[in-house]
């Protein structure tokens, strides 16, 4: 007891000795102590959720470039089988689904390709690595009748873990949805360039140069720079430039049907006679027609080979449309070869049609077509100085120069024909062969009408995106 009343006085005098601020100071001590417990609280809540929404953000920027790249990826689809863009994804009818009646761009093994693009599968970005991320096709809308309007919606998705992704529902897999509207116009004939020279087969010796729009249904020739840059160009592999667009069209389309019967003599003979003057008005027999709304007389004559040493030259009243006399028109139906030598020639001389000299001869009222009815090698040959001034349409015939004369000889108008090069010789390079003249107008009144152009897949207009 007297223990315990010796505590209590100790105590007591400590508790009468203690300041009263020393109370106060603890409070502070702590409530500063709390106060910076928070702050770092706060700041690593803060930079937990800053490292949430950086690698978010990033999901998203990598999601949307997998959906762009998809874009990417179905406009080059579109652009290599324009004839898709008339139509939708899928449907019982036309469609990529069902593509029967989607006319190609090449052959028939594009149906494939196109049944194939419709499908709704993940592709991964690099098939090499899956990490990079995936898109598919979600839809392609064509254009609404009379419209020229296409939307194209496409997904994209990448895992935030950068891993592959196994499980697509994982909230770490980020998704971005793109849709963008597409141009999809109609192509007329007269929108294309004019081709001055047109093969169906390139792989022959090229090593002169064409004044020419250039085309080629099938294979590319090898030295590009010969073809001048056209005013419309789609449909374009990697590096290859200053070439006509490339359609299922072939120049077969143009070749019309051989008449059964001729008026006039084979020309063969008339020119190992001497020179020869188209048409002989006294002698020659047209046929009068009426093309393109234009009463004409047409003056038709059959030849074998055409390889003698003599001229041939063409005397046509032009398509004016001031004078009285009719216009005329001279075609030659080619069954075999040309090949000029020595100092001949092939000329087209033309008036107008109250007798004066014409400023420019239409490149449609003098035509030859070459048929080789038994398929065999063919040629159309010229040389030195001395050239053809004619529209030529013949789809298995090889063309070529043996020199041109600086300029002066080769081709004046069009050359449709198989391909380029042997067996006309083609000795000297860095001529000029074909010199193009005449347009779409001039020519297809008098021939068959072309099949229809696919359209021409203009630049994205505009896009929507969704995140998910």
């Amino acid at each position: 007891m007297k223990v315990s009343k010796t505590i209590g006085k100790k105590l007591i005098a400590i508790l009468k000795n203690q300041s009263p601020e020393q109370g106060f100071s603890l409070v502070v001590a702590t409530g500063f102590g709390l106060v910076i417990m928070m702050i770092g609280l706060t700041i690593v809540g803060r930079a937990i959720k800053d490292s949430s929404v950086s690698a978010s953000q990033k999901t998203i920027s990598r999601s949307f470039a997998a959906a762009e790249s998809g874009v990417t990826q179905y406009l080059s689809f579109i652009n290599r089988n324009r004839w898709v863009a008339n139509s939708p994804d899928s449907g019982t009818t036309t469609s990529w689904a069902n593509p029967a009646e989607i006319r190609t761009l090449y052959n028939t093994g594009t149906i494939t390709t196109i049944q194939a693009a419709s499908q709704k599968t993940w592709r991964d970005l690099d098939p090499g690595n899956a990490t990079k991320g995936q898109y598919r096709l979600i839809s392609y809308q064509p254009p609404i009748s009379g419209g020229t309007q296409g939307i194209l919606t496409v997904e994209g998705r990448v895992n935030q873990r950068g891993t592959a992704i196994t499980d697509p529902d994982d909230i770490r897999v980020g998704k971005t949805r793109l849709q963008v509207v597409i141009s999809v116009n109609p192509v007329n004939i007269s929108d294309l360039p004019f081709s001055g020279i047109w093969l169906n087969d390139g792989t022959g010796t090229i090593g002169q140069i064409f004044k020419a729009n250039g085309r080629l249904s099938r294979t590319r020739p090898t030295n590009l720079d010969l073809y001048t840059q056209p005013e419309y160009v789609s449909n374009q592999e990697p590096g290859i430039v200053n070439q006509a667009p490339l359609t299922s069209l072939q120049i077969s389309d143009f070749l019309p049907p051989k008449p059964l019967s001729f008026a006039n003599s084979d020309l063969t003979a008339r020119l190992n006679s001497g020179n020869v003057t188209l048409p002989d008005r006294v002698k020659d027999i047209p046929d009068t027609e009426i093309i393109d709304g234009v009463q004409m007389k047409v003056y038709r004559y059959p030849a074998g080979d055409l390889t003698s040493k003599y001229n041939l030259v063409v005397n046509s009243i032009n398509s004016a449309p001031t004078g009285t006399e009719l216009p005329e028109k001279v075609i030659i139906y080619l069954d075999g070869n040309i090949d000029l030598k020595g100092n001949a020639e092939i000329k087209h001389n033309c008036t107008d049609r109250n007798g004066i000299t014409a400023n420019s001869c239409d490149l449609n009222n003098f035509q030859i077509y070459g048929y080789n009815p038994a398929n065999q090698p063919r040629k159309i040959c010229t040389q030195g100085a001395f050239s053809i001034q004619s529209f030529i349409i013949a789809p298995t015939y090889t063309a070529g120069i043996n020199a041109s004369g600086s300029g002066q000889g080769g081709f004046k108008g069009a050359v449709w024909v198989n391909n380029w090069g042997r067996p006309c010789n083609n000795l000297t390079s860095n001529q000029l062969a074909v010199t193009q003249s005449g347009n779409w107008g001039q020519v297809l009144p008098f021939l068959t009408q072309p099949p229809e152009f696919p359209p021409k897949i203009s630049v994205i207009s505009s896009q929507v995106v969704s995140i998910n």
